[in-house]
């Protein structure tokens, strides 16, 4: 993104975070979290909605679930 953005990472997470309030990285694992949401509302396993949503494993979509979300785990929402 920084490249796009003809800056430096640091400064872009600067003015991402003053814009915005939240780091570019913890950002898109929130987009990412709401993608899987949807793809285990839809009937995936949480293997398959790790994947769909763009984490590389089922340890990631898992380890975004318990910083992000509201409780429960990926298997079992609240």
């Amino acid at each position: 993104m920084a490249t796009l953005a003809c800056t430096s990472p640091r400064h872009l997470t600067r003015i991402f975070v003053e814009h915005t309030g939240i780091a570019p990285l913890a950002y898109l694992r929130r987009i990412r979290l709401a993608l899987a949401q949807t793809a285990l509302q839809s009937g995936s396993n949480v293997t398959q909605a790790a994947a769909l949503a763009g984490f590389t494993s089922d340890t990631q979509l898992r380890r975004a679930w318990h910083q992000f979300a509201p409780g429960g785990s990926p298997s079992k929402p609240k």
